[in-house]
């Protein structure tokens, strides 16, 4: 059993996370879910009563069940 840091899943560059997920066979409805999930990705950071919203171009979603299997994919083309 190995424990892994929560940061990775935070430091994972999305594009590279598609690539990886598509070189491994990833079925084409489940790509374009996985790709549409992560290219609407925002944040916004409220500093008083107004923040501005930005992309998410790094991490992937902590709590979703695909994101263990994404880090998977992930760690073996890293």
């Amino acid at each position: 059993m190995a424990f892994i840091d929560n940061k990775v899943f935070d430091s994972m560059e999305q594009e590279i996370v598609l690539q990886a997920s598509r070189s491994k066979g990833t079925q084409d409805k489940y790509f374009r879910m996985i790709r549409n999930m992560y290219s609407h990705s925002h944040g916004k950071i409220n500093i008083g009563p107004e923040g501005e919203k930005f992309t998410l171009e790094i991490g992937v979603k902590l709590g979703n069940q695909i994101s263990t299997e994404l880090f998977i994919v992930y760690w073996n083309i890293h």
